[in-house]
């Protein structure tokens, strides 16, 4: 197992507990600054939202939007070891918030299988949080996922940013939807078909939009 930072929610109902985020050259989490602009730009967005967290990492991302009055999140993050975190950091927002998780075990690295995890309170159905092991550009192409989504959050790794599998998102989305990418600003802010950009900013290297479809 990757050795691990700690993080921290920003807002909402789980603000200021504590997350646990992998060390490794296979994510790059992103800054408290980039977080709180990227939320507070898609905030109207998110209320009773689907979510997708692709390119998940810890997880961060997608427990922000829950936090943040999301319906549900569905997590892709395609190694293993790195996806128990997410599965570790629901466990514990559950704990800490006086929910109920249901245990869940992790599968392997296999397409279409996830973690079946619901966050209950008091006997009442909460949020539905699968955690998928596959690469994102095999999440994107599943046609069983095409117009799932209202808000999708695309972190990838900078060094691997790869706008052709970028490009394959907007199918995920319904009429209207979001995409919040954060990217290599120095590459320039991509134009990805389909989507229109509807704001896009800098934040030293990195780069945040907010796409619409």
């Amino acid at each position: 197992m990757p050795a691990k930072n700690s993080l921290k929610i920003l807002s909402g109902k789980f603000k200021g507990l504590s997350l646990v985020s992998p060390r490794s050259t296979l994510t790059h989490p992103m800054g408290a600054r980039e977080k709180l602009a990227l939320f507070n730009m898609i905030q109207p967005y998110l209320d009773g939202a689907k979510v997708l967290d692709i390119y998940a990492g810890s997880g961060a991302l997608g427990i922000e939007a829950l936090s943040r009055g999301a319906k549900s999140v569905v997590f892709v993050e395609k190694t293993a070891k790195i996806a128990q975190i997410i599965r570790q950091n629901l466990h514990q927002i559950a704990e800490r918030s006086h929910l109920e998780a249901l245990p869940g075990v992790l599968p392997t690295e296999s397409r279409g299988t996830a973690v079946d995890l619901r966050l209950n309170k008091n006997g009442k159905n909460g949020s539905f949080c699968p955690i998928f092991t596959e690469s994102a550009m095999n999440f994107a192409t599943d046609a069983a996922w095409k117009g799932q989504f209202e808000v999708i959050l695309a972190d990838p790794p900078y060094d691997r940013f790869d706008i052709s599998e970028v490009a394959e998102l907007p199918k995920l989305l319904q009429s209207g939807g979001i995409l919040a990418l954060s990217f290599p600003f120095a590459n320039g802010t991509p134009e990805i078909p389909g989507l229109k950009l509807l704001t896009a900013h800098r934040y030293a290297a990195a780069g945040i939009a907010i796409y619409q479809k």
